[in-house]
């Protein structure tokens, strides 16, 4: 449809979202930072080629800017993006069955590699790199609610082709190792732990982490390894919630609460966390812990509190 330039351009433009674009750094962009004195005016045929195409409003200039309007041209990679962020927010909220249609109709927007038809830009390499990124981990959400849902052996043959394809990623690992559990295959789970240990200490020279590490000693004792999503609930909240009112407001705990809430969400993709909370007396240790343990309930999980015991020799606080 475009020739090279062309359609460069039209890349660098959709990868802004319809922000404006100063026309000097599409030049910089499009002839890599050492343009031909004609660039000025070569970039202006090129934007009537599109406009030609688009529409001749699909293509905004304002005050030697330019931009896409988003009103007449839709991009898939931003609809991606969007709809990617929003279904990381509803994770904890929605079931897993609706997680895996909306998962899977993010994935169909895709068709093929990110600009794999243009020449390359740092802001375009950047955009690649970010978007192959989020379909990774939408692939990983979608494949964690299937094995929730026991569709483990549905997934078996597409998390063997994605560690075949990138083996050092050891997330698809471990969802290989789960749903191979699940299917009662607990050989070849292990075996699965074996190919990716070697595969890490071959290419990279470390062991593998604490969530393969614990996955194999779950296969090992025979427990149950698959991630689990509970709706949420509101007895558990409803009891830390009493230990708090409006008049006592929870504040300066920002970064804390943060911290808990990523915590929380790597929990509900089924790998394990553990958070230690220190300090002096008095500076409010457990009612961080109450607001967490409220958070906690709020999301599905199941909270269990434990406290000193005095006929132990070592002591331990509120968990």
């Amino acid at each position: 449809m475009f020739a090279p330039k062309p359609r460069m351009l039209l890349a660098l433009l959709a990868v802004r979202g319809g922000a404006w674009v100063p026309a000097g750094v599409l030049i910089d962009e499009l002839w890599g930072g050492a343009p031909a004195p004609t660039a000025a005016k070569t970039l202006q045929g090129n934007i009537l080629r599109l406009r030609r195409i688009l529409g001749s409003t699909g293509v905004l200039s304002r005050r030697g800017a330019y931009a896409l309007n988003g009103d007449l041209v839709e991009v898939d990679a931003n609809e991606f993006e969007t709809g990617f962020s929003a279904l990381e927010v509803a994770l904890n909220e929605w079931p897993s069955d609706r997680v895996v249609a909306e998962a899977q109709r993010l994935e169909n927007l895709w068709r093929g590699e990110p600009f794999d038809d243009v020449d390359d830009a740092d802001v375009l390499a950047q955009t690649r790199h970010r978007l192959l990124e989020l379909r990774h981990r939408l692939v990983e959400l979608r494949i964690s609610a299937q094995i929730v849902l026991g569709q483990a052996a549905r997934v078996l043959g597409e998390l063997e082709s994605l560690v075949s394809n990138d083996p050092l990623r050891e997330d698809y690992w471990a969802l290989l190792i789960r749903a191979l559990h699940q299917a009662q295959r607990r050989g070849d789970a292990l075996a699965a732990y074996g190919r990716a240990r070697r595969v890490l200490a071959t290419e990279l020279g470390i062991e593998p982490g604490p969530t393969l590490r614990a996955l194999e000693a779950e296969v090992l004792r025979g427990e149950d390894s698959s991630p689990t999503r509970a709706a949420p609930t509101a007895t558990v909240a409803h009891r830390f919630a009493a230990k708090t009112s409006v008049a006592d407001p929870f504040v300066g705990r920002d970064r804390e609460m943060s911290t808990a809430a990523e915590m929380l969400r790597a929990c509900g993709l089924g790998h394990r966390r553990t958070l230690l909370v220190q300090g002096s007396a008095g500076i409010g240790k457990t009612r961080l812990i109450n607001e967490i343990a409220e958070m906690a309930g709020s999301a599905g999980h199941r909270v269990v509190v434990g406290r000193n015991d005095s006929s132990l020799r070592r002591t331990y606080g509120a968990v």
